[in-house]
């Protein structure tokens, strides 16, 4: 095989590799402005409840919870477009005509140096396209539990205003026993007696 054929093959194979990862990372930033768009219109439908809520009364448990999931969902976004959809520089496929001008060098030598810089490029290319599928595969099961966080700021106001209630009143004990008087827990009306009232 004649060293220009060779060379015809490689660099063939080398501009699909190349243009391969510019591909991906075309998809790569159309998945992230998708995933933005959702997040987006998630932690404005939380926001529209938690403000909804708030200007009605005092906070309870659900408004905290969506409180929470806005809050989680705006970090979300804030990581997604600092490490997903910042603007980074990404190596041309071909070069520019001045750099590849150069009556120093055989056409074959040119080549060959032309190639070494694609592969530099193409190897750019796949780390940088592998960082920011890796984050935005962690940024989406991130946003997958963003309920669970919900659920647990929820619980979690709900438990205090409970302990809140219940720890202001001093709690008396079965006599012999280490346990409350029900009644003293559920405070039973007197309207409606039952064995755990007695």
């Amino acid at each position: 095989m004649e060293d220009k054929e060779f060379l015809d093959w490689v660099e063939n194979a080398a501009v699909e590799n190349f243009k391969a990862q510019h591909h991906t990372a075309d998809v790569l930033a159309k998945e992230a402005a998708l995933t933005l768009t959702v997040m987006v219109a998630a932690m404005g439908a939380g926001m529209a409840y938690a403000i909804k809520s708030v200007a009605g009364g005092v906070p309870g448990a659900l408004e905290y919870g969506a409180i929470a999931f806005t809050l989680y969902l705006m970090g979300l976004s804030f990581w997604l477009v600092v490490g997903c959809m910042k603007i980074t520089p990404i190596s041309p496929v071909f070069n520019e005509p001045k750099n590849l001008l150069n009556a120093a060098y055989k056409f074959s030598a040119i080549r060959r140096f032309e190639l070494s810089n694609m592969q530099l490029g193409i190897d750019e290319a796949a780390i940088r396209n592998g960082t920011v599928a890796s984050r935005l595969n962690k940024i989406r099961l991130c946003a997958v539990a963003s309920p669970l966080i919900f659920l647990v700021a929820a619980g979690g106001a709900f438990l205090v205003a409970l302990y809140l209630e219940l720890g202001a009143a001093p709690v008396n004990l079965v006599e012999g026993t280490d346990r409350p008087a029900l009644g003293e827990v559920w405070d039973c009306p007197t309207s409606l007696p039952s064995f755990e009232c007695e």
